[in-house]
């Protein structure tokens, strides 16, 4: 099986989840254009990144890529809602949900 169809198979860096980030935060503002002014920089969501990529287990069942896209979601959401949560707060909620979904 080619490994590039298994993201479990692939070793993403911390660079690489960070460049994705960036295409999520701009797909987030091409869907709430007015959003724009609201969301956080781009430094701001790189070092949010990098602080949910070192509080994820590395062995964790879920895996980050997963964490990542609804993390990154609701982050945005609260930045447009104005109540903006520290990392591990934001980072204990999705796990929460994401594992909801599992069961």
């Amino acid at each position: 099986m080619c490994p590039y169809w298994n993201l479990d198979a692939v070793q993403t860096t911390l660079a690489e989840y960070q460049a994705a980030a960036r295409k999520i935060r701009s797909i987030y503002t091409t869907a709430h254009p007015d959003a724009q002014a609201s969301l956080p920089t781009e430094a701001a969501v790189q070092e949010t990144v990098a602080e949910l990529f070192s509080i994820h287990p590395k062995l964790a069942a879920i895996r980050f890529w997963r964490v990542l896209v609804s993390a990154l979601t609701k982050y945005f959401d609260d930045h447009l809602e104005g109540e903006v949560r520290d990392t591990e707060e934001l980072y204990d909620d999705v796990m929460s949900k994401l594992r909801e979904e599992d069961e």
